[in-house]
């Protein structure tokens, strides 16, 4: 995350609605028009060991405070234990 002139984050999983009234606020245009969500991920097995997991949440674990993330990560199908 790179922050700058005091931006303002959005949460992507919230939804982009929230991005589009805020813009809305600060511009005073409003966006009526919301494109249907399009290439939409799939859930797919991860290769990846839980080290590695606990190692990159242990590295962001001041962002994921930050920003009101939990660290525990979902489980993950493809993770492997060692």
């Amino acid at each position: 995350m790179y922050e700058c002139f005091e931006s303002e984050v959005f949460r992507y999983e919230d939804g982009l609605d929230k991005v589009s009234e805020r813009v809305s606020v600060f511009t005073g245009v409003a966006i009526s028009d919301r494109p249907a969500p399009t290439n939409v991920s799939k859930l797919r097995p991860v290769n990846i060991s839980q080290a590695s997991l606990d190692l990159i949440a242990d590295y962001y674990s001041s962002d994921f405070e930050k920003y009101g993330y939990t660290i525990d990560v979902p489980p993950l199908p493809g993770v492997r234990k060692t």
